[in-house]
């Protein structure tokens, strides 16, 4: 999906580290998963 000098834009929930659905509070990282997926590609 990229390649190496592509520019990739997270348009994420910024500093907040969680995401509230209904009742209930999950974690949620934008900088955790992107570092995920790029560590993939290597």
């Amino acid at each position: 999906l990229y390649e190496v000098g592509d520019l990739i834009i997270i348009a994420g929930k910024g500093h907040e580290n969680y995401q509230i659905k209904e009742d209930k509070k999950y974690f949620f990282d934008d900088k955790s998963i992107a570092k995920k997926i790029l560590d993939e590609k290597e």
